[in-house]
């Protein structure tokens, strides 16, 4: 099964001052919409954007997918909270990891914070098996 992953940030661009990030995670019909937040981790992942990755389920509590090529987390901030809906990249394996249940209730410092879902999260919960992602961003 396919899915994509579509950023869209503001149309005054994808520089430190851009609060608008959001993300569309499509599969099977279904969507995931994710407010990315506003760090260095995150805009480093739109500029290697497009991307196809495959997600698999990881401790039945989250979904992972590793990138193509290693990503600069130079400068990105530390410490998240593993909530259902949580995006993050888990530094020492510089993996995407989205929370689709909770996983603790500390800030976990290996957790790099990317953005936190908004809607669709019952959608991702629901996936069964290993999926294919198309991550990339669009200008609205």
């Amino acid at each position: 099964m396919a899915a994509f992953l579509m950023l869209s940030s503001a149309a005054a661009g994808e520089g430190k001052g851009n609060k608008a990030m959001k993300a569309r995670l499509i599969f099977g019909g279904q969507e995931v919409v994710i407010q990315m937040y506003d760090n260095s981790a995150s805009r480093e992942l739109l500029k290697h954007m497009p991307m196809d990755l495959k997600f698999q389920d990881y401790a039945g509590k989250e979904k992972i997918s590793y990138f193509p090529q290693k990503l600069s987390l130079r400068d990105a901030p530390t410490g998240a909270v593993p909530t259902a809906g949580e995006v993050t990249i888990y530094a020492p394996w510089g993996n995407l990891a989205i929370f689709y249940r909770n996983h603790g209730h500390s800030k976990y410092s290996s957790l790099i914070p990317l953005g936190r879902i908004e809607s669709g999260l019952e959608a991702l919960t629901s996936m069964n098996g290993n999926f294919t992602a198309r991550i990339e961003k669009t200008e609205e």
